[in-house]
């Protein structure tokens, strides 16, 4: 392993620029001639190693997203992600993602979806039946096995 920091995607932030590691949790952030060092070892990483290193930029820092992947045999595969937001001062937060996949970022937080492929959805599921019988229609009653059912996205630490 090499002593020298394997960049990925550089972010500029105002007169700072944030450059991660592709390989251990640290990032430089370079201001001028300044190079200050910020680590997060405290992050809970997906389990396994990781696969794959993504950096989404916004105006106010960038988004650090680790993705894992454990085969599950056949054509599955169980994936883990978990996600660093830095910003010119230092590690903000970070959030595990479970399997959920990042779409995108903002100043605001992070896009997420469905783990799912879309093809799996977005069809008419053949053993339903017709919404319009007044039998087939279930309440609500809030036994979802969706985790993020119920939670409030203002509420969020990020």
């Amino acid at each position: 392993m090499s002593s020298f920091l394997e960049p990925i995607d550089a972010v500029g932030v105002g007169d700072a620029t944030i450059v991660p590691d592709a390989t251990r949790p640290v990032a430089a952030v370079v201001t001028g001639d300044d190079v200050r060092w910020v680590t997060w070892p405290d992050a809970r990483l997906p389990d396994g190693a990781v696969d794959d290193v993504e950096v989404l930029a916004t105006a106010a820092g960038a988004w650090v997203v680790y993705l894992s992947r454990e085969d599950a045999g056949g054509d599955l595969d169980t994936e883990s992600r978990t996600a660093v937001h830095l910003t010119p001062t230092g590690v903000t937060c970070t959030v595990d993602l479970g399997d959920r996949r990042v779409l995108g970022a903002d100043v605001e937080g992070l896009w997420i979806g469905d783990p799912r492929d879309a093809s799996m959805w977005m069809g008419e599921d053949e053993d339903s039946e017709d919404p319009e019988d007044d039998e087939a229609v279930e309440d609500d009653d809030g036994d979802s096995d969706d985790p993020l059912d119920g939670v409030d996205p203002e509420t969020l630490p990020w």
